[in-house]
């Protein structure tokens, strides 16, 4: 079955790699939430996709020329707050997450932090395949996912030889031989990013059984309230049809 992740919490429904946006991901029942994590100047990890504000604030600083409590006071386009990794996990519930390294060095502090969150399911993805290998000898218990830009084919070959979960590539970089080579090894496909149905239809033919991160859950996942609505009218109705049975008895 196809799983639906939510790229950088639900970046098409609000600020990306916010609180805010990984719950609302969440609202949305998705199968996992997928956020990026970099270093402050003093190594605590917090969530951005970007070396710097610039995209997500008016503040232009690097992450890593900013201590923690400096980073914490950025203001944030929507009135947002740049959130550390402990606070998304713990936004996250009992919600899958792909935690992807956007930078050299940060393994063994993002692993540090994990300790503590040992009855989470979490995903390691990253393009440096270096920081990859340290979660892979630390931590064989967590899953990685092997990223690349380049190689649709390679990629396959080295998630083989680094004992990896799976690969994560751009949706438009998936071809059938890398699919089929995939799958041949047992190999988890994650592509990103998909926003529309029709292509998320034509994914799901071509290549069964893959993971699709989305900015949009919403096009393709139900609201939480919505199902439990659902749920309770089957509810209702099972009550009634045995009513009726017990009344014609």
């Amino acid at each position: 079955m196809t799983k639906i992740i939510g790229h950088r919490g639900a970046a098409g429904l609000a600020l990306e790699n916010t609180i805010k946006s990984i719950q609302t991901a969440r609202e949305y029942n998705v199968d996992a939430i997928e956020f990026d994590v970099r270093l402050t100047k003093d190594e605590h990890v917090v969530l951005s996709h970007d070396r710097h504000l610039a995209r997500v604030s008016i503040n232009p600083s690097k992450i890593a020329e900013l201590e923690l409590d400096e980073v914490l006071k950025v203001e944030l386009f929507d009135d947002h707050r740049i959130s550390t990794l402990q606070d998304a996990i713990k936004a996250c519930g009992d919600t899958p997450m792909v935690i992807e390294l956007k930078e050299l060095g940060m393994a063994e502090r993002v692993l540090e932090i994990l300790e503590k969150y040992k009855d989470k399911s979490i995903t390691i993805t990253s393009l440096w395949h270096d920081e990859l290998r340290v979660v892979r000898k630390q931590r064989p218990d967590i899953p990685i996912l092997v990223r690349d830009q380049l190689s649709p084919i390679d990629i396959v070959t080295t998630a083989r030889q680094m004992d990896a979960a799976g690969i994560n590539l751009n949706v438009w970089l998936l071809n059938p031989l890398t699919y089929y080579l995939a799958k041949r090894w047992n190999l988890t496909v994650m592509v990103y990013t998909v926003n529309h149905k029709m292509l998320a239809r034509f994914l799901n033919k071509l290549y069964p059984n893959i993971m699709i991160c989305t900015n949009r859950p919403d096009k393709f996942k139900r609201k939480r309230q919505l199902l439990k609505q659902a749920a309770k009218k089957v509810k209702q109705l099972k009550r009634t049809k045995a009513t009726r049975k017990a009344a014609v008895k």
